[in-house]
């Protein structure tokens, strides 16, 4: 009988670093500040394809589509599951927790820039990608500084890479990505990853850069599990929006 992959959550801190580097890499790190600062209390909705494989070079097996409501307050998510392969959902509880402790919409970004984390950046020139003219920055987060918790129940933060495709222009990240390293062989899991895309989205008719796409892949020694994730519907909290607690 097949286990479920463990889930991991990027958990925000408070103060993001300075910078005096590459101009490019402070350019977004101004954005990131700014976009943090800006950000409105909003809900959007949120669907989840999941899908499983003995090992991440074999073949993916459809496994349920989970829909889900993201309130965001403060920059602080919170995920209600709302149906199960089209079924209203009623407290599965194993569904639940495949769907808690997320980390795609500001914690993803944030993490990044937060002076705990002491990111070092390279800036890698400009490439052609989405259809545009883009920077790439690559970064890397060592193990003693890391804040991306992953296995089960969160026991683990392992060092990883990643890379940021940004506007050469105002600075606005375009994809995120995020990759573990190495794990200690004591833990079942083998490897872990993020991708975040990004795009313009209408919130009570004013643009702000949202996540409309996210892949997060996840691997024990015998199980992976990918989630294959799109975001849409977006506005902005009110006092009639119903948010359920976790």
């Amino acid at each position: 009988m097949r286990s479920r992959a463990a889930t991991f959550v990027l958990i925000p801190l408070s103060m993001l670093a300075a910078s005096n580097v590459n101009p490019e890499i402070a350019k977004t790190r101004s954005w990131v500040d700014q976009w943090l600062r800006i950000l409105p209390d909003f809900v959007c909705s949120q669907s989840v394809d999941s899908f499983w494989a003995y090992s991440k070079h074999s073949t993916w097996r459809r496994d349920h589509n989970y829909m889900a409501e993201v309130t965001v307050i403060s920059g602080i998510e919170q995920y209600t599951l709302l149906a199960v392969d089209g079924h209203p959902d009623e407290g599965r509880s194993a569904y639940r927790n495949l769907l808690s402790s997320r980390g795609e919409f500001v914690s993803a970004v944030r993490l990044t820039f937060e002076a705990q984390s002491k990111a070092e950046f390279q800036y890698r020139g400009l490439h052609r990608r989405l259809d545009r003219e883009l920077c790439l920055l690559q970064f890397k987060i060592r193990k003693e500084n890391s804040q991306w918790f992953v296995g089960p129940e969160l026991q683990y933060a392992p060092a990883y890479n990643g890379e940021l495709w940004v506007d050469p222009v105002s600075g606005s990240i375009a994809e995120l990505s995020m990759e573990a390293t190495t794990f200690p062989s004591e833990l079942a899991l083998t490897s872990a990853s993020l991708h975040l895309t990004f795009a313009d989205v209408d919130i009570d008719h004013t643009a702000y850069v949202m996540p409309t796409s996210a892949e997060v892949n996840v691997c024990t020694r015998n199980y992976c599990e990918r989630r294959s994730i799109s975001f849409s519907d977006y506005h902005r909290f009110t006092a009639h929006s119903r948010v359920v607690a976790r």
